[in-house]
């Protein structure tokens, strides 16, 4: 048996409470694109949502699953800051 699909996703350090029909549709998203973007205010959670739904579909995708987090620059392939 393989192991886990690869990813870069982090260990959540506190529980995830509620937002079923968000994941959910987010889910469903995700059945029909490779790529998803949540919008809105700053604060509101759409990273912590991200992380959960990706943790979620991890199984979902052989290839595995990555976050890109846009609001750092890349630069010539490297993040900025690193």
């Amino acid at each position: 048996m393989a192991g886990p699909p690869p990813h870069n996703l982090a260990v959540p350090m506190t529980s995830f409470i509620g937002r079923a029909r968000e994941i959910a549709q987010i889910k469903g998203f995700l059945s029909r694109t490779r790529l998803v973007t949540l919008t809105g205010a700053g604060g509101v959670g759409k990273t912590r949502l991200a992380l959960r739904v990706t943790a979620q579909a991890l199984e979902d995708f052989c290839d595995g699953v990555w976050v890109v987090d846009l609001a750092r620059p890349i630069f010539n392939g490297r993040c900025s800051g690193t």
